[in-house]
């Protein structure tokens, strides 16, 4: 592929993504030539700096990074921010950054579900800097955001006197611009350099997400063959790794009915879809084709593609593909994408265009009736049920 001409999208969408963890009315203004981003929740400055480490090699640079394994690429990446050791407890007369959890932190009591995870808050003492979070994704935000305070001159080290406070206001922050076709495929990181130098990139466009908490990358579609290139599921499993790694959910899409590419000519969908493409058919696998619920009129033939909810044959034919999917990939997001109906009224047309083993089953033509459409959400702008598994 050729390299993403469209830089100015990238901006934007860094700019969209820091507004989801945004800063309140009122929320203190960062330290006199500290630029945080996204900014605080809460932040207390002090005057002056503590030199945390002293230049010279590590024996005796004065500091070292303390933590347990669940802190485990936070404290990695501070430690080599600083070039100091990792241990497991401080030492007499040496400044420490200390990485701790503890799920019943008092300061994110009062927090919503969502905001807790990556809630965490920073304080810089006179004895280094004491770093708790609720949960280890806390860590990682924090970590990102030390990192932005650090100021190098000559080998030393110092940080500004701050206590920091933080939690996001959206559980997932997604950079959606790594795909040049909407979220079905074409990696526009992909500049056909071979394997080593893509994943190379990658973990350089991760380590920009990690540094603002960015964490979910819309990364790949569409559908859920592990075969569609030598060497992929290996190649998308070591880039899910490495955002795992930073708190970061990659998220990979396909169909789970409908499978529009099949039928529907464009060039949005100009390539294949990669993945098995699903009939209705009763028996299941090897009986009639049959149709069920599908598109508006004028494209009767989307009935016949894998559309029926009661087919248990057919659901379980579905389900194996995809953990299949998920055991070679090990992916952070899977999205799975129904029918291409992109209105609640082609929806609610679709369903009553069902067969009659789910009108059976499923009598009312209402979305929102407990006896009507069973999906967990129906509608949507995308699909008539599009549905997230993390």
């Amino acid at each position: 592929m050729t390299r993403n001409p469209r830089r100015g999208a990238h901006v934007v969408a860094l700019l969209l993504t820091l507004a989801l963890w945004r800063t309140p009315a009122g929320a203190a203004a960062p330290v006199a030539g500290t630029a945080l981003l996204p900014s605080p929740k809460r932040m207390e400055a002090r005057p002056g700096r503590l030199l945390l480490v002293r230049a010279g090699p590590p024996e005796r640079r004065g500091c070292r990074v303390v933590a347990g394994p669940e802190a485990g690429y936070a404290a990695e990446v501070i430690a080599a921010r600083l070039g100091v050791p990792v241990h497991a407890a401080p030492a007499a007369g040496e400044l420490a950054v200390r990485l701790r959890t503890d799920a019943q932190a008092p300061f994110a009591a009062a927090l919503s579900r969502d905001a807790r995870p990556e809630a965490y808050c920073l304080e810089v003492t006179d004895q280094g800097v004491e770093i708790l979070a609720v949960a280890p994704e806390g860590l990682l935000r924090a970590a990102a955001t030390l990192l932005q305070l650090l100021r190098t001159e000559e080998g030393a080290v110092a940080v500004d006197r701050v206590t920091i406070t933080d939690w996001p206001d959206f559980r997932f922050r997604c950079a959606a611009d790594w795909l040049i076709n909407v979220e079905c495929n074409r990696w526009s990181y992909d500049w056909g350099d071979g394997y080593p130098a893509t994943l190379a990139r990658i973990r350089r466009k991760l380590d920009q997400c990690f540094a603002y908490k960015i964490n979910q990358v819309w990364f790949d579609g569409f559908g859920w063959d592990t075969q569609r290139s030598e060497g992929y599921a290996q190649l998308m499993r070591e880039c899910a790794a490495a955002a795992r790694q930073r708190g970061i959910r990659l998220t990979f899409a396909g169909y789970g009915g409908g499978y529009g590419i099949a039928y529907q000519p464009s060039e949005l969908y100009r390539t294949r879809y990669f993945g098995q493409t699903f009939f209705n058919r009763t028996p299941y696998p090897d009986g009639p084709e049959y149709a069920c619920r599908g598109m508006r009129s004028g494209l009767e033939i989307s009935r016949r593609y894998g559309t029926c909810l009661c087919n248990e044959g057919l659901a379980q034919a579905k389900l194996e593909e995809m953990c299949r999917f998920a055991a070679e990939v090990e992916p952070g997001f899977m999205y799975i994408h129904d029918i291409d109906s992109g209105t609640l009224s082609q929806s609610v047309a679709g369903w009553r265009m069902r067969c009659g083993a789910c009108r059976e089953r499923w009598p009312s033509d209402g979305l929102a009736d407990p006896r009507g459409w069973p999906a967990p959400w129906p509608g949507g702008s995308a699909a008539s049920g599009a549905n997230w598994t993390a």
